[in-house]
């Protein structure tokens, strides 16, 4: 063997010199780090050495307890930023955890991008995690594109198209809610997390699939009937619209407008309240997006969902062919979505839907106090008091003041007649409220069972709408400016209102002495007027001949 000849590898890997020939190099020093790295292929190692920061493929064992698995993939979820997991320890991990829908957020939220290279098994999972992850793989599978732009291949989505006949994870969404509208799956997993995932595939759809699933969603929710689900749907459309405008995709938000415009919700036979929700929920990003970047868009994009608006507030109001739940919901729609969508153009029609909705199903006080003394035995309070609290735990009890203020809005640019209505319907509600609350009293007062401190939460709440509406009447119909100058009946109305919830008054507000100030300057000079005062309130007869007539609550 010559001097210059390779040194044997066997020899080379113990350390020795060539087997021939005068050694003319010291032999190289092996690396620090030698026993960290993996041995190559060929070695004569027996055991290869092990880097502990390398992932090596696990051996086989049996599969863990899906407890054990949720506990293991919640710890790595949320010791996440500690542990520094790279994308090599999450590859191998995926593909071991089996897909629980417990595991659906954490797995997102932990690595979403990499769950475009798995085989997910999509058909077990319920339909909320379902929807979720196709939503999330249609925003990565869109990003991903975005950014290669021309990359061959395709990213591989699996099984995600399984029982659907697809690998696009936005047709997979929309065939899924076409199946759901159809009846063949059902609709009672639309959950936030349901329309989390509907969310992320309209905005990455193309117009087409962006149409049919608005079409789908809108006549899903609607077959929901719950108020709770038009709260979610406007949420959806306003962070949907905010994305549209910022991005500039405004192709987008006409179509959207175009889905639930009154033509369409007419030739279609929606339900309104999910179109509602959506029109409000449009809105609202509208005027958020036109304050924060500055834009001023043209007057024809927000009266589509105006109309909408005005065209639902008419049938909520007039329409005879809605039955009672479904006018319910669109009354409770019509009102919370104006408190978050801002001022919207007076309209007689929105006005009078405003005002049923407050008086019947945000402070549906007269109903409460009617079931409570329905019958003397135990059960009517009972039921009563239950009603009471489900009611103040609500969406709709805590809009109330917002909803008032909406009502004093609309009220404000509404012509002469339209005030005379509402100012009547409010006095009729004060008047009525007054003698319910007084049969209440007079019923449960000793039998001490709690529900007139349940009711007196809500009859505050109801007194405080009857003071701040009053006030804007005083303002607007008892000033010596105003087109129709002083008018007595206005101000014998707003005293009559006082009278009957005097007795709930618990703090000196400005807004019931200013209003009761400007009514008594109006009467003072006017004997017409004070004789009707006088003739409104009960006689010296009745106050002696029905003790507790002006008993209060506590």
């Amino acid at each position: 063997v010559s001097s210059n000849s390779n040194p044997n590898p066997s020899h080379a890997a113990a350390g020795q010199s060539p087997a021939a020939g005068p050694r003319r190099h010291a032999p190289r020093r092996p690396p620090r780090a030698r026993h960290l790295r993996a041995p190559r292929a060929g070695s004569p190692a027996s055991h290869p050495r092990r880097h502990p920061l390398r992932v090596v493929a696990p051996p086989q064992r049996p599969a863990p307890s899906p407890a054990a698995t949720l506990a293991a993939l919640e710890t790595l979820h949320l010791h996440r930023r500690s542990l520094r997991l790279s994308s090599a320890h999450l590859e191998l991990l995926l593909p071991l955890l089996p897909l629980h829908p417990r595991l659906v957020s954490p797995l997102l939220a932990t690595c979403p991008r990499l769950l475009l290279n798995y085989s997910l098994p999509f058909a077990p999972l319920p339909l909320a995690p379902r929807l979720l992850l196709l939503g999330t793989l249609a925003t990565a599978k869109g990003s991903k594109n975005s950014t290669s732009n021309g990359t061959s291949g395709s990213p591989s989505t699996g099984n995600l198209g399984s029982d659907h006949g697809s690998d696009d994870p936005v047709v997979s969404v929309s065939r899924i809610l076409e199946n759901m509208e159809q009846g063949s799956e059902s609709s009672d997993g639309i959950d936030h997390l349901a329309l989390a995932g509907i969310g992320h595939a309209l905005a990455c759809a193309d117009e087409l699939h962006f149409g049919r699933i608005l079409v789908s969603l809108v006549r899903i929710c609607g077959r929901i009937g719950d108020v709770g689900v038009g709260v979610r749907v406007l949420k959806l459309v306003d962070w949907l619209v905010s994305g549209f405008v910022g991005s500039r995709m405004m192709r987008k938000v006409q179509v959207l407008f175009e889905v639930i415009s009154p033509e369409k919700c007419e030739s279609e036979g929606y339900v309104l309240f999910p179109a509602v929700m959506a029109a409000c929920g449009g809105l609202r990003a509208l005027r958020v997006a036109s304050v924060r970047h500055r834009l001023d868009f043209a007057p024809k994009l927000k009266e589509a969902p105006e109309r909408t608006i005005c065209f639902a507030a008419r049938r909520a109001t007039v329409d005879e062919r809605y039955d009672d739940d479904q006018r319910h919901v669109l009354l409770q729609c019509v009102a919370l979505g104006l408190t978050q969508c801002g001022p919207v153009a007076p309209n007689d029609s929105v006005l009078r839907c405003v005002l049923m909705a407050l008086l019947e199903e945000l402070l549906p006080l007269p109903r409460l106090l009617r079931i409570s003394v329905k019958s003397p035995d135990g059960n009517s309070a009972e039921l009563a008091k239950n009603q009471v609290k489900q009611h103040q735990d609500s969406v709709l009890f805590k809009e109330a003041g917002p909803v008032t203020g909406v009502l004093c809005n609309q009220y404000s640019f509404s012509d002469e007649k339209t005030k005379d209505y509402v100012e009547t319907r409010v006095c009729e509600y004060a008047q009525e409220l007054y003698h319910h609350l007084r049969a209440a009293v007079l019923l449960h007062q000793a039998k001490r069972n709690g529900l007139l401190a349940e009711i007196d939460k809500i009859a505050e709440a109801a007194f405080f709408m009857i003071v701040s509406f009053a006030a804007e009447v005083a303002k607007h119909r008892l000033d010596a400016n105003s087109s129709g100058g002083f008018q007595p009946e206005v101000a014998v109305r707003i005293l009559v209102e006082f009278s009957f919830v005097e007795h709930l008054r618990r703090l000196r507000l400005p807004e019931y002495t200013e209003a009761i100030r400007r009514a008594v300057v109006v009467n003072q000079d006017n004997a017409a007027a004070s004789a009707l005062f006088v003739e409104s309130m009960p006689s010296c007869a009745e106050l002696t001949t029905k003790p507790g007539y002006l008993m209060p609550l506590s």
